[in-house]
């Protein structure tokens, strides 16, 4: 009889590991109950997610609370709906590879002779500051995880994209004029407040007092995705520079998937991460450009 018992509460034990409902009881006994069902409530995560992508890790019951407590989001499952997940990673190779279709594109084709030099001086610096830019924002203040399929996809939408204006401003022979100033103005300033907001989020993330907090400050405060307004700034931007209206089409494309897609899924995302936090921001803050939308 002790031996049958014994083999009785071994295969609970084991049970309790994959079954969500042992990970997350529904007895009023259990004191931690309601602080779990909260949890789940913040997140919108289903107790069954939780139990099984517990349970394959090997944790027990007593594991997971204080475990949600000193993370500042949960990150060792992921929803399936979310474009943007809770994951770390260093991502070195896609995200070299974001930066290696910027710079390939940008020289591919620089050696054009026939066009203005100071027009080619100006398209081929603006895109290698770009470049550097761009490294410098996706390894040091991007932490999420970068996919291989998103690496290879935006690494070859920007070679396109930065081969078409390069040749573009380079074939022209025309002086410089007022719509290359402004496009350069665009492109400075749309790159300086994309840096300086990734940069003002960044220095407050590291401190410890504000993990977990939803970043509302800086730059932020005039914008909910004010970084996607210095990018579509500087696209705009390098596009004027080329003199070619057709060179027009990518930024303003970019603008459509930022306004129709990144941003809605973002503030999904956002939305589920600090629940009451994102909602009292988005009513107080312009969602992409500041003071008008």
């Amino acid at each position: 009889m002790n031996g049958s018992g014994t083999e009785r509460n071994a295969g609970k034990s084991r049970q309790s590991k994959v079954e969500p409902t042992a990970l997350w009881p529904t007895s009023q006994a259990n004191p931690a109950t309601g602080e779990q069902r909260q949890l789940l409530k913040m997140w919108r995560i289903t107790s069954r997610q939780i139990g099984d992508d517990a349970g394959r890790k090997g944790m027990q019951d007593e594991e997971i609370i204080p475990l949600l407590h000193r993370s500042d989001h949960p990150t060792f499952w992921r929803q399936k709906d979310m474009a943007f997940q809770d994951e770390h990673s260093p991502s070195i190779i896609p995200k070299a590879l974001v930066s290696a279709g910027i710079l390939a594109g940008t020289l591919a084709r620089s050696d054009i002779s026939a066009g203005n030099e100071t027009r080619q001086l100006i398209i081929l610096s603006c895109c290698l500051i770009y470049f550097f830019r761009a490294t410098i924002c996706n390894f040091i203040f991007l932490k999420r995880k970068v996919s291989w399929i998103e690496g290879c996809t935006v690494s070859f939408l920007f070679f396109i994209m930065f081969d078409l204006w390069v040749v573009s401003a380079g074939s022209h022979t025309e002086p410089i004029w007022l719509i290359d100033i402004v496009g350069l103005f665009l492109f400075l300033t749309g790159s300086f407040i994309n840096t300086l907001a990734d940069y003002q989020r960044f220095i407050w993330k590291r401190k410890i007092e504000n993990k977990g907090r939803l970043y509302t400050k800086g730059l932020f405060k005039y914008s909910m995705h004010i970084n996607y307004f210095g990018d579509s700034m500087a696209y705009v931007g390098l596009a004027m520079i080329t003199m070619e209206v057709v060179c027009l089409f990518p930024p303003f494309a970019i603008i459509a998937i930022f306004v129709a897609y990144m941003i809605p899924t973002l503030d999904l995302y956002l939305s589920k991460k600090y629940a009451d936090e994102f909602e009292d921001y988005s009513k107080q803050t312009k969602k992409y450009i500041p003071f008008v939308y």
